[in-house]
């Protein structure tokens, strides 16, 4: 990996060496790390969105049983 400066100006000779040295491995080490706590906080994201919609959605009183009946009223 490496970076062409945006200038040729003397302060910029070496940047590249010095990015491909010290920068990039550590870029490159962290990338998988970085993508999987983008990915984990769009889903928490989503999830938030989804149970906050239902939320607003179903009326007072309706729960939502595992394996049962869905929406069934349940007596107070």
């Amino acid at each position: 990996m490496s970076v062409e400066p945006a200038s040729g100006r003397k302060e910029f000779q070496g940047f590249d060496a010095f990015y491909a040295r010290n920068t990039a491995p550590y870029l490159k080490a962290n990338e998988a790390a970085r993508q999987r706590a983008v990915l984990q906080s769009a889903l928490i994201a989503i999830a938030a969105a989804v149970a906050a919609f239902a939320g607003f959605r179903l009326p007072a009183g309706f729960i939502y049983r595992a394996g049962g009946a869905r929406g069934r009223r349940l007596a107070a």
